[in-house]
């Protein structure tokens, strides 16, 4: 593997895919602290995932049913919004 992933925590797009499956079954490979995995199942199956978890157990974790912008909107408008209120505040003090 190109970047060490030991004690690290990884998030995973698409992970119950037949491509994604066999990435994360090689990620869990190498010790991962926790791996996250976000898939719609439009085209993935639960069941690609299921070597993962009994490896690892614990340390997978699923974010699923759910679109990957629906989970990066609720994650990152807080910051959105507070960096537009910054720059709405600075103009003021012109």
């Amino acid at each position: 593997m190109l970047l060490s992933v030991k004690n690290k925590r990884v998030l995973f797009v698409g992970g119950a895919g037949f491509l994604g499956s066999w990435v994360i079954n090689k990620i869990t490979l190498h010790e991962p602290e926790k791996t996250f995995i976000i898939d719609n199942l439009f085209s993935g199956k639960m069941q690609n995932l299921t070597n993962a978890k009994h490896k690892v157990g614990k340390k997978v974790h699923y974010v699923i049913g759910y679109d990957v912008h629906h989970v990066a909107r609720a994650i990152f408008l807080p910051f959105l919004e507070d960096a537009s209120c910054s720059q709405k505040d600075s103009s003021n003090l012109a």
